[in-house]
This record gives structure tokens, C-alpha cells and sequence, in this order.
């Protein structure tokens, strides 16, 4: 059986390569379209070949990487759109080209007034459980996206191409997911969750002022926060404090954090882009700025106020996509070199819920740039 294996080995062809967009010259043309998914592959097809790397290419992501393969893609019209592949064992890379040869790539931008570049990686995207990118498209530029794998996986993989779900065009990052928080959810001696003025009495007037609280101690820790599943994340810092705990069934309400960040510019707008289970009311230096999946008769001192359910806020600015959610908030007054403090009241749709988390990523923006 060994040899015949090895016969049936040099029979196959030489230079033989993986599939058919395995090289950037023959990278497969997609067509302009709202939407559109393509099924690929890093081998051909009889799992013979893997994509290769060429002599030149860059890394994607500047991961090494274990082979890719190439999509053109030529809009008519200018809009921003979302690249997304997926697959079910492969640790996903994307990036996005313009350029007319392998050694001559210009690395797009992920944002028109942002220079964020345009990759995204299955292992660190932040808001999804793939390799995601959003870029603003300019109608007649031939764009080229590389699809390479992390891990040496080598199959089939699904790329989709849609509207970007971002409403807003950044300017300049003000808060970094994964970044530090502080944060609380008060409970008694027992370790069972407790309305916060039982604790503190002017709890809901003070929380939100570090200097002016004088309540139960605030945790330290890096987001995702919260506990049990989230979305695309795994969480970070347990909201209790301790690893892989959870609060009592039927006591799981609300959670409540903070921090700050600093703009060197002055702001007039912001965009929230945040991994939100399951609602959240957000304050900037402590007064309220936007809800999200919390609707506006909802009580923000009572500890029992609960979510509505994902996706069900229609308009614009508090959009949907699984728990990513984005918002706007307008007629800021921020100034520049100033701490902003940044505190987020956290609510379960149900006290019987099995995880809650969050995660955010903020902008200043230009209001004309808002859909």
C-alpha cells in the first residue's frame, strides 16, 4: 500500500498549484452588487493543493500566515461596505488592497478620516466571531481582498460583502476596545445581588463621580466584562470578581461601570460601537447620553430594569447586528486634553439570564458624516 501510495504521488502534476484565485494575477472578480456571498477555498478541489504564498506578497495583518487566496471587487457607486468571511476551523485573516502587482499593494483604509488600516483577524476582531472588516469604497477603484489563515487549516470558507452596519464616519479613536474599566454589582454579605441604596443611600446621585463616591469598592479590570457567554468574546473580567461564577438565577439585573478618556481635540459628536448584553444606559460626566435597548420610560435608578430584546430598536442610531450595537450622541461640548468620564448602567433583559458583557469602542465624529 505504501508504494502504490507513492506512485500515485508522482503521477500527480508538477508545480500543481492550490485553487484557482491562488495568485494575486488571477485574483477572482466579484460582482458590484448590494449584497453578495461567495463560497472559497485555500485548497482546490480535490483537497490536493493548498494556496500558496507568493514570493512578494505582504503578510496580511502582518501575519505570516499559511497561504491566500484573492478577490477583485470594482464598485460603481461610493458606499461603505463590510468584508466578512467565515469558517469553522480556520483562524480567518482579511485585507484590503488597491495596487496593480503583489509587490506594489497600497494597504486601504478602514475609516475616511481615521488611519486604521483595513484588516481584521478571526483571533483578535473585537465585535464578531470572525474576520470582519468595514471600508469606505470609492465608485471605480479596483479593490483586491486577501483571505489567508492564521492557523495551517486549509478548507472552505464563506465571503460576505454588505452594506457597513457602522453609521457613522470616524474621525479620531477615543476608547479602545478591551480597554480598563472599574466595575460593580452590588451584593449583600451572601453574595447575592442587592439594590445599590440598600448599600449606599445616595448611590444613583454619585456613582458615576469617583471623587464624590463613597459606596461599595469598585473592581478593576480589561474588557469584555461581565459574565457567562458573550457574543464573540470571551470575557475577561467576571463582574463578580470571581472566575466563572454567576449570580443567582432570577437575581441577575443590572451592573454598573466606568472609566474615562481624553481627546486632544475638542468633540462636538461621538459614535458608540460596542458588544452590549444585553442593554445599557450610557452617561457622559454624568449626564445621561444615549440608551440602548433600554427604552426611555425605563426607570435608571431602579436596579430591576431590564432590556428589551436584541434588535428590536429600529432606528438608525441604535442599530443591531447580534449584541454589536452603535449609537450617536450630537451637541457635545468636549474639550480637548479634558477627562471625560464614561459610566454605563448594565441590564439583562431577564433576571434569569445566562450571561451579561460588554465591550465598547468610541469615536468622535463628524455629525455630517452620520447617516
Amino acid at each position: 500500500m505504501k508504494k502504490l501510495t507513492l506512485l500515485l504521488g508522482l503521477a500527480l502534476p508538477l508545480g500543481a498549484k492550490g485553487p484557482p484565485n491562488d495568485d494575486f494575477s488571477k485574483a477572482e472578480a466579484l460582482p458590484d452588487s448590494a449584497t453578495l456571498s461567495k463560497k472559497g477555498s485555500l485548497t482546490d478541489s480535490l483537497d490536493r493543493f493548498r494556496a500558496t504564498k507568493q514570493e512578494g506578497e505582504p503578510d496580511h495583518a502582518g501575519q505570516k500566515g499559511n497561504g491566500s487566496v484573492w478577490y477583485s471587487w470594482t464598485p460603481k457607486n461610493s458606499r461603505k461596505v463590510q468584508v466578512h468571511a467565515m469558517a469553522e476551523n480556520m483562524d480567518l485573516v482579511i485585507a484590503v488592497y488597491t495596487g496593480s502587482s503583489i509587490d506594489d499593494l497600497t494597504l486601504v483604509h478602514r475609516y475616511e478620516n481615521f488611519a486604521y488600516p483595513a484588516f481584521s483577524r478571526k483571533r483578535t476582531e473585537p465585535f464578531s466571531s470572525d474576520a470582519r472588516v468595514e471600508f469606505p469604497a470609492e465608485a471605480g477603484t479596483m479593490y483586491y481582498f486577501a483571505i489567508d489563515s492564521e492557523n495551517p487549516v486549509f478548507e472552505s470558507f464563506t465571503l460576505n460583502l454588505s452594506p457597513c452596519p457602522n453609521p457613522f464616519s470616524p474621525q479620531m479613536e477615543l476608547l479602545q476596545p478591551g480597554s480598563n474599566w472599574e466595575f460593580l454589582l452590588p451584593t449583600n454579605a451572601d453574595g447575592k445581588p442587592i439594590d445599590p441604596k440598600v448599600l449606599d443611600e445616595d448611590f444613583y446621585y454619585t456613582w458615576m463621580f469617583p471623587e464624590r463616591y463613597d459606596g461599595p469598592d469598585f473592581l478593576n479590570g480589561s474588557a469584555p466584562i461581565g459574565y457567562g457567554e458573550l457574543d464573540a468574546q470571551k470575557i475577561k473580567s467576571n463582574i463578580l470578581g470571581k472566575r466563572g461564577t454567576k449570580p443567582p438565577n432570577g437575581e441577575r439585573h443590572s451592573a454598573y461601570l466606568r472609566t474615562t478618556f481624553t481627546s486632544i481635540t475638542d468633540v462636538s459628536a461621538i459614535g458608540i460601537e460596542g458588544v452590549i448584553d444585553d442593554g445599557a444606559i450610557i452617561y457622559l460626566n454624568g449626564k445621561e447620553a444615549t440608551r440602548l435597548n433600554i427604552t426611555d420610560d425605563q426607570n435608571p435608578q431602579d436596579w430591576k430594569t431590564t432590556a428589551i430584546a436584541s434588535g428590536k430598536n429600529g432606528d438608525i442610531a441604535k442599530s443591531t447586528e447580534l449584541m454589536v450595537q452603535y449609537a450617536i450622541v450630537e451637541d457635545l461640548n468636549l474639550k480637548a486634553d479634558t477627562p471625560v468620564h464614561l459610566s454605563i448602567s448594565l441590564h439583562n433583559i431577564l433576571s434569569t439570564s445566562s450571561g451579561m458583557g460588554l465591550d465598547l469602542r468610541i469615536y468622535s465624529i463628524d455629525k455630517k458624516g452620520a447617516r
